[in-house]
């Protein structure tokens, strides 16, 4: 799987590059590059919670990778719906895009909330190993 994730990671890089220089403009909310780096982090979230249901010799909600995933999730699926709606209404409606901004801001308060409660969980003993 570290391959796989190395081998993405210049993938994501090399696409990175190709957006900003061709379509993405850098005086404005991205309309490609964060949507892109959201559902990228979407994935690595639900990756990670489905490895977390994988692990589970206690309730999921002991295992500080769940509670990580669900904040990465939380701010990653704002980002991918935030990004694009606040480029295509800036020009035409700054004071809505504001009140999105504010919005995001809450969701992404109560994501990096769930990132450090899941930093604060104590690490689950495995079953497995050496006694």
């Amino acid at each position: 799987m570290g391959s796989w994730i190395r081998r993405g990671i210049v993938v994501y890089a090399a696409v990175w590059v190709v957006l900003f220089r061709a379509l993405e403009d850098p005086t404005t909310f991205s309309r490609y590059i964060a949507p892109l780096q959201a559902i990228l982090l979407l994935a690595l979230g639900c990756a990670g919670i489905v490895h977390s249901l994988r692990l589970a010799n206690a309730p999921v909600w002991k295992y500080d990778l769940f509670w990580i995933s669900s904040g990465l999730l939380l701010d990653s699926s704002a980002t991918v719906v935030f990004s694009p709606v606040s480029a295509v209404l800036l020009p035409s409606s700054p004071d809505r895009v504001a009140l999105y901004v504010a919005a995001k801001s809450v969701v992404s308060i109560v994501a990096y909330a769930l990132v450090t409660l899941g930093m604060l969980c104590r690490p689950i003993q495995s079953n497995s190993g050496i006694s």
